[in-house]
């Protein structure tokens, strides 16, 4: 059990520190970090086991507040596991390729649109009293507005995976060939940002797979904490002693033979029996005094036979719980 226990804490301890190392920056803080994590799980795992015998409203608050420190580490660390995994799923895929593809067709566009500012555009049109003038002007300004949608999707495609809200800009005014290329990589980049496990569940019961990542780790964490914890309780808990004393036989003596000038005479053991208790006592019809009584149990006390309790003295002496309270009271005078 201790080694099944050591296993889930030696896990937890590993994704803590993991979670540490990206959380910090330069040697000291990072190795702060690590030792603090460190040390809130260890309190999650072994403070109910090792303090069980402490006032419980003060040991729960505390663990508590640790359990939700270590939940935050675990979280950090299953949430930059994820998003390492997608990186590399994601450089492996065609989608950069496919990005490079769009990024050069928006270039093109854009390189091809010969109008001013918009500012320009505007402030010219306003002023402007000539109908050919302002429908020039107007057109202008049309393509100028597609330069800035464009300009906006070369932004957008700077990040490692294209929006969905770049497919309702180009829808504005941009080509039948552009838009389909733009859907086809924001497909592609959203495929290989989350498994396919993840994707399944987001689907099936229809929430954003980001929240479906978030869950997970949610539970995972706290199931690696709750079950390191109940392993140790369950490995550190005390042995339970049993409280039946039951009174020390004397050993028998080997038989001695004496020798004499004619014969050799074998003689048995001589086994010296315990003292018949009180109950015994008033079955023969001996009566033996309450001095003699607490003289055998002293005895019996400083041999082992017997402990210095109500319990103890009543099995041994086979009297009541009022006579064994009494000789408990009289052994300590």
């Amino acid at each position: 059990m201790i080694a099944l226990a050591s296993v889930f804490t030696a896990v937890a301890v590993l994704m803590s520190a993991a979670a540490a190392l990206q959380r910090a920056a330069g040697v000291l803080e990072l190795t702060i970090m690590v030792i603090v994590s460190v040390s809130v799980v260890l309190a999650v795992h072994l403070i109910p086991a090792v303090l069980r015998e402490h006032k419980k409203w003060v040991v729960w608050p505390v663990w508590v507040l640790a359990f939700l420190c270590a939940l935050w580490g675990h979280i950090t660390f299953f949430s930059s596991a994820a998003d390492s995994a997608a990186r590399t799923r994601f450089a492996k895929s065609g989608a950069p390729a496919a990005l490079a593809q769009k990024r050069a067709s928006l270039e093109a566009e854009l390189d091809a649109i010969k109008a001013r500012p918009l500012a320009v555009i505007a402030r010219q049109l306003a002023w402007s009293k000539n109908e050919d003038t302002q429908a020039a002007l107007r057109i202008e300004m049309r393509e100028a507005e597609r330069a800035v949608r464009l300009r906006e999707m070369l932004l957008e495609l700077d990040g490692s995976h294209v929006k969905s809200n770049v497919e309702s800009n180009e829808s504005h005014g941009n080509s039948h060939v552009t838009s389909h290329a733009s859907h086809a990589v924001t497909l592609q980049s959203h495929a290989v940002t989350f498994d396919p496990g993840t994707r399944a569940l987001a689907d099936m019961i229809g929430v954003p797979a980001e929240r479906v990542v978030l869950a997970v780790s949610i539970i995972s964490a706290m199931l690696v904490e709750l079950v390191g914890m109940l392993l140790w309780c369950s490995a550190l808990r005390p042995a339970r002693v049993s409280q039946k004393i039951s009174p020390k036989i004397p050993e028998a003596e080997p038989q001695i033979a004496h020798e004499t000038e004619h014969e050799t005479v074998s003689h048995p053991p001589q086994i010296s029996e315990p003292a018949p208790s009180a109950v015994a006592q008033q079955i023969l019809g001996v009566a033996t005094p309450p001095a003699d009584e607490l003289q055998v149990i002293r005895q019996a006390v400083a041999d082992g036979r017997c402990r210095a309790t109500v319990q103890s003295i009543r099995a041994y002496a086979g009297c009541g719980q009022a006579r064994a309270a009494e000789l408990r009271k009289l052994l300590k005078t």
